[in-house]
């Protein structure tokens, strides 16, 4: 025998509304354990789940004001009308923090090539521009790992030369910061010389060994 489905006057005679949205840094990333503020009618606070999801259930009809606030992001706030029988939809977002770019270094540096590296606030890509005068007309290929910890390697440099540079990182937003201008000098192009022991005037307290893996020919003296 069929029952009838009993009534639900939440549904059929509804006499409150709902407020539900997300809270997000950016338009993509969630912001998980953001405080969210209800005020109006009457007044709540939640926590956004890890997905940056909230909502209010049964509230009476009227204007509020929901606010979201987070230690490290913008605040941001929204109005938002609960009407009877429905819920009302009203997410967040909040601007990113602006990418910064910090502890700017060369190292290693030879006849052709130099290691820039550097750091950001936000993971982003790396790049290098540079070149002979303040105007960086080359560029490295731009590395779209996205990273907070940058190196990148600066080949095809000529020996004993001074080089401008800048280095460039984008985040997955598209937010492009580029450094101020910095400088380097190439190394020396110094030839390997071999000098045979045989010939040498060695002085002082020397020692004769065969030929080794990493040495050259087939004895050699070391100190």
């Amino acid at each position: 025998v069929a029952v009838p489905v009993p009534d639900m006057p939440w549904k059929s005679s509804p006499t409150r509304g709902h407020i539900m949205g997300t809270v997000t840094l950016g338009s993509s990333t969630w912001v998980d354990g953001a405080t969210v503020t209800l005020t109006g009618p009457t007044s709540r606070t939640m926590k956004t789940d890890g997905t940056g999801f909230y909502a209010f259930i049964d509230l009476p009809a009227g204007s509020y004001t929901v606010a979201a606030t987070k230690l490290g992001i913008a605040p941001v706030s929204t109005p938002a009308s609960v009407i009877v029988g429905q819920v009302t939809t009203a997410n967040m977002q909040a601007p990113p923090p602006p990418l910064t770019l910090t502890n700017i270094q060369t190292g290693g540096e030879t006849a052709s090539s130099v290691n820039v590296t550097w750091t950001t606030n936000l993971q982003s890509t790396s790049r290098v521009v540079f070149g002979l005068d303040k105007n960086c007309t080359s560029t490295t290929t731009e590395n779209t790992s996205l990273v907070t910890s940058h190196s990148v390697n600066v080949a095809g440099l000529q020996p004993l030369t001074a080089y401008y540079f800048r280095v460039v990182s984008r985040t997955g937003d598209e937010l492009e910061m580029m450094s101020p201008v910095y400088a380097f000098v190439s190394g020396p192009d110094i030839p390997d010389i071999i000098v045979d022991n045989l010939q040498a005037s060695l002085v002082g307290s020397w020692v004769t060994a065969t030929s080794s893996p990493d040495k050259y020919w087939s004895n050699y003296n070391y100190c």
